[in-house]
Protein backbone atom coordinates (compact mmCIF):
# COMPACT_ATOMS: atom_id res chain seq x y z
CA UNK A 1 0.00 0.00 0.00
CA UNK A 2 2.53 2.61 1.00
CA UNK A 3 4.65 1.65 -2.45
CA UNK A 4 1.66 2.92 -4.60
CA UNK A 5 1.11 5.67 -2.23
CA UNK A 6 5.08 6.83 -2.85
CA UNK A 7 4.46 6.13 -6.31
CA UNK A 8 1.31 8.33 -6.48
CA UNK A 9 3.40 11.14 -4.40
CA UNK A 10 5.99 11.11 -7.25
CA UNK A 11 4.06 10.96 -10.26
CA UNK A 12 2.05 14.28 -8.71
CA UNK A 13 5.05 15.59 -8.04
CA UNK A 14 6.17 15.27 -11.76
CA UNK A 15 2.79 16.09 -13.27
CA UNK A 16 3.48 15.74 -17.28
CA UNK A 17 7.07 15.11 -17.02
CA UNK A 18 8.71 10.99 -17.15
CA UNK A 19 10.08 9.39 -13.82
CA UNK A 20 13.44 8.47 -15.11
CA UNK A 21 13.50 4.63 -14.79
CA UNK A 22 16.36 4.47 -12.31
CA UNK A 23 14.46 6.24 -9.82
CA UNK A 24 11.06 3.85 -9.94
CA UNK A 25 13.49 1.41 -9.63
CA UNK A 26 15.04 2.58 -6.72
CA UNK A 27 11.92 3.10 -5.06
CA UNK A 28 9.85 -0.15 -5.72
CA UNK A 29 11.38 -1.93 -3.01
CA UNK A 30 10.12 1.44 -0.68
CA UNK A 31 8.22 0.30 2.80
CA UNK A 32 5.84 1.83 5.30
CA UNK A 33 9.62 0.77 7.31
CA UNK A 34 11.80 2.30 5.16
CA UNK A 35 9.40 5.84 5.89
CA UNK A 36 9.39 5.51 9.37
CA UNK A 37 13.37 4.67 9.87
CA UNK A 38 14.07 8.17 7.75
CA UNK A 39 16.29 10.46 9.58
CA UNK A 40 15.31 13.31 8.89
CA UNK A 41 18.57 15.30 9.77
CA UNK A 42 19.39 13.28 6.68
CA UNK A 43 17.01 14.58 3.98
CA UNK A 44 18.14 17.11 1.48
CA UNK A 45 16.13 18.25 -1.76
CA UNK A 46 17.81 19.98 -4.58
CA UNK A 47 16.29 21.83 -6.99
CA UNK A 48 18.18 22.85 -10.17
CA UNK A 49 16.51 25.97 -12.77
CA UNK A 50 18.12 26.95 -16.31
CA UNK A 51 19.56 30.36 -15.86
CA UNK A 52 18.78 32.93 -15.47
CA UNK A 53 16.00 32.01 -13.60
CA UNK A 54 16.65 31.88 -10.03
CA UNK A 55 14.25 30.58 -7.26
CA UNK A 56 12.73 33.01 -4.66
CA UNK A 57 14.49 31.46 -1.42
CA UNK A 58 11.59 33.23 0.96
CA UNK A 59 8.98 31.69 -0.96
CA UNK A 60 10.45 28.04 -1.09
CA UNK A 61 7.54 25.71 0.74
CA UNK A 62 6.87 21.91 1.22
CA UNK A 63 3.71 20.51 2.79
CA UNK A 64 2.29 16.95 3.43
CA UNK A 65 -0.89 16.21 4.13
CA UNK A 66 -2.01 12.88 5.92
CA UNK A 67 -5.16 11.40 5.30
CA UNK A 68 -6.10 8.35 7.77
CA UNK A 69 -9.03 6.99 9.43
CA UNK A 70 -8.84 9.80 12.37
CA UNK A 71 -9.06 12.85 9.52
CA UNK A 72 -6.28 14.85 7.60
CA UNK A 73 -3.68 16.61 8.91
CA UNK A 74 -1.45 19.64 7.14
CA UNK A 75 2.15 19.49 8.21
CA UNK A 76 4.66 22.43 6.71
CA UNK A 77 8.27 21.54 6.55
CA UNK A 78 9.55 24.63 6.04
CA UNK A 79 13.15 24.22 4.36
CA UNK A 80 16.99 25.72 4.89
CA UNK A 81 19.04 26.49 2.13
CA UNK A 82 22.35 24.29 2.56
CA UNK A 83 23.98 25.13 -1.28
CA UNK A 84 23.69 27.88 -3.72
CA UNK A 85 25.34 26.98 -6.81
CA UNK A 86 25.71 28.43 -10.11
CA UNK A 87 26.34 25.26 -12.38
CA UNK A 88 28.22 26.66 -16.11
CA UNK A 89 27.04 25.12 -19.56
CA UNK A 90 28.47 21.89 -20.72
CA UNK A 91 28.96 21.26 -24.22
CA UNK A 92 29.39 17.65 -24.89
CA UNK A 93 29.73 15.75 -28.55
CA UNK A 94 25.62 15.69 -29.19
CA UNK A 95 24.38 18.13 -27.05
CA UNK A 96 24.84 20.87 -24.59
CA UNK A 97 23.17 21.24 -21.14
CA UNK A 98 22.68 24.73 -20.09
CA UNK A 99 23.99 26.94 -17.43
CA UNK A 100 21.83 26.42 -14.53
CA UNK A 101 21.55 27.99 -10.79
CA UNK A 102 21.66 24.42 -8.48
CA UNK A 103 19.82 24.70 -4.72
CA UNK A 104 20.33 22.43 -2.26
CA UNK A 105 18.27 22.32 1.16
CA UNK A 106 17.52 20.47 4.25
CA UNK A 107 14.62 20.67 6.57
CA UNK A 108 14.59 23.05 9.01
CA UNK A 109 14.30 22.44 12.77
CA UNK A 110 10.78 23.22 13.10
CA UNK A 111 10.62 20.78 9.83
CA UNK A 112 12.43 17.95 11.59
CA UNK A 113 9.84 18.03 14.33
CA UNK A 114 7.00 17.96 12.24
CA UNK A 115 8.65 15.21 10.41
CA UNK A 116 9.44 13.06 13.41
CA UNK A 117 5.55 13.67 14.41
CA UNK A 118 3.88 12.88 11.28
CA UNK A 119 6.73 9.58 11.30
CA UNK A 120 5.25 8.59 14.60
CA UNK A 121 1.08 9.13 13.58
CA UNK A 122 1.98 7.06 10.83
CA UNK A 123 3.79 4.44 12.46
CA UNK A 124 0.06 3.90 14.57
CA UNK A 125 -1.83 3.65 10.91
CA UNK A 126 -2.73 0.50 8.93
CA UNK A 127 -3.27 2.66 5.93
CA UNK A 128 -2.70 6.28 5.13
CA UNK A 129 -2.84 8.84 2.01
CA UNK A 130 0.58 11.11 1.70
CA UNK A 131 -0.43 14.14 -0.41
CA UNK A 132 2.93 16.34 -1.10
CA UNK A 133 3.27 19.87 -2.15
CA UNK A 134 6.13 21.92 -3.02
CA UNK A 135 6.57 25.43 -4.39
CA UNK A 136 8.63 28.19 -4.76
CA UNK A 137 8.44 31.74 -5.99
CA UNK A 138 10.55 32.39 -9.41
CA UNK A 139 12.82 35.20 -10.16
CA UNK A 140 14.61 36.72 -13.11
CA UNK A 141 12.40 35.54 -15.24
CA UNK A 142 12.92 36.88 -18.93
CA UNK A 143 10.15 39.42 -20.37
CA UNK A 144 8.14 36.72 -22.84
CA UNK A 145 9.59 33.50 -21.15
CA UNK A 146 6.50 30.83 -21.73
CA UNK A 147 8.34 28.16 -19.49
CA UNK A 148 11.02 26.93 -17.46
CA UNK A 149 13.04 24.19 -16.98
CA UNK A 150 13.73 22.17 -13.49
CA UNK A 151 14.91 19.30 -12.20
CA UNK A 152 14.21 17.97 -8.81
CA UNK A 153 16.18 15.45 -6.65
CA UNK A 154 15.85 13.93 -3.59
CA UNK A 155 17.96 12.56 -1.02
CA UNK A 156 16.45 10.19 1.99
CA UNK A 157 19.92 9.18 3.83
CA UNK A 158 23.20 10.34 3.81
CA UNK A 159 24.27 7.09 2.23
CA UNK A 160 21.86 7.05 -0.71
CA UNK A 161 22.91 9.25 -4.24
CA UNK A 162 20.06 11.69 -5.01
CA UNK A 163 16.74 10.16 -6.11
CA UNK A 164 16.03 12.21 -9.78
CA UNK A 165 11.76 12.81 -9.19
CA UNK A 166 12.14 14.78 -12.73
CA UNK A 167 14.76 15.77 -15.13
CA UNK A 168 14.24 19.14 -17.06
CA UNK A 169 10.73 19.20 -17.09
CA UNK A 170 9.21 22.37 -18.80
CA UNK A 171 6.52 23.94 -16.77
CA UNK A 172 4.19 26.92 -18.24
CA UNK A 173 4.25 29.69 -16.74
CA UNK A 174 1.00 31.66 -15.83
CA UNK A 175 1.72 35.33 -16.97
CA UNK A 176 -2.24 35.98 -15.28
CA UNK A 177 -0.95 37.18 -11.91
Amino acid sequence: MYKVILLTVILLLTGCSSIPLSTMLEMRSYSKEDFLATQPEQLRAQVLLVQPVRADLEKVQLQLELETSKGSRLYQFPLQLLVEEQLPEVSGLFSTTPAKNSYTFKLSELAITNFVEMQQLLAEQKSAKLNFTISSGLLDIPKGTSSVTLTARLKLSEQNDYLTLFEDAKLALDHSE
